[in-house]
């Protein structure tokens, strides 16, 4: 009898952990794993797919300590946004991803992504260029050919000067665009 009552109680023990660790909130893995998963869908095309992810570990990452996962997880919706034509919400965003990744000393971060995809103030000049703000995109992607330079990777600068030719192009200054 009393074998059979320490071994319910220890069942009872392991249902109540088991139970408690499947309540448990997302771990730092958990949300990691997530914006790695929404940073390849929005390489793919997948959007909305995408947006969905950011969008579910975004409140939680708000509260956390300033972190590259919730700079990624900015710089990745607003991405959506400037696919999207909501040019303002993309240069909000963008930023903010920005501010963070200047928070955290990551110069590269700042300026381009890891994975070849724009961020921070390649993205903002990007809106900005698309929503027809040309002074604003060049100063913009001035600063991510700066913080480019700066990081080291040899992509970021060519990546902003591509741009940076762009918007002069879309303004008749042809001789600036060249140079660009």
């Amino acid at each position: 009898m009393l074998i059979r009552t320490i071994t319910i109680g220890l069942i009872l023990l392991a249902c109540s952990y088991v139970y408690r660790v499947q309540a448990a909130p997302q771990s730092g893995e958990d949300i990691n794993d997530k914006v790695a998963k929404a940073g390849t869908l929005l390489e793919q095309g997948e959007l909305q797919q995408a947006r969905g992810i950011y969008e579910s570990v975004l409140p939680r990452l708000r509260v956390d300590t300033p972190s590259v996962e919730l700079a990624d997880t900015l710089d990745g919706l607003s991405q959506i946004a400037n696919a999207e034509g909501r040019y303002e919400d993309a240069v909000s965003l963008a930023h903010e991803s920005a501010a963070i990744f200047h928070h955290l000393g990551k110069i590269y971060g700042e300026a381009k992504a890891y994975s070849g995809e724009a961020k921070g103030y390649n993205d903002s000049g990007f809106a900005y260029m698309n929503a027809g703000k040309y002074p604003e995109a060049a100063h913009d992607l001035e600063l991510a050919l700066n913080l480019g330079n700066r990081s080291g990777v040899a992509t970021t600068p060519v990546l902003s000067l591509n741009n940076l030719g762009s918007v002069y192009y879309y303004q008749a200054k042809y001789s600036e665009a060249f140079r660009a």
